[in-house]
């Protein structure tokens, strides 16, 4: 299954156009999410259709709708490889604050 997700950027004193477009993007993120969660595979992408306005118009899509990516869906064949993993003790390093905090503009 494909799954577009659309972002409708509209004209807003509160929320600029950037922060409707990333929230579109965290709404796919959280998509995909939910769909491994549930043993699903998918992947995210994007590319040259996501800008073709033929295909925006195609799929109902109006000026002012911003294509934020295409989720691929489905039920994988078979299981993905283990992927190798740095240990704890490899990649822990021991955070000491600073003597002193500057103040902004000091």
């Amino acid at each position: 299954m494909i799954v577009i997700v659309a972002a409708t950027v509209q004209e807003s004193q509160k929320i600029p156009a950037i922060e409707q477009i990333v929230s579109a993007g965290t709404a796919a993120q959280n998509i995909l999410l939910a769909a491994h969660a549930l043993g699903f595979g998918g992947f995210w992408r994007t590319g040259a259709p996501a800008y073709d306005e033929h295909l925006k118009t195609a799929l109902g899509l109006e000026r002012g709708h911003t294509i934020v990516g295409f989720l691929y869906l489905g039920t994988p064949i078979e299981s993905a490889p283990p992927i190798a993993r740095p240990s704890l003790a490899e990649v822990a390093v021991e955070w000491k604050a600073p003597e002193r905090i500057e103040p902004w503009g000091a």
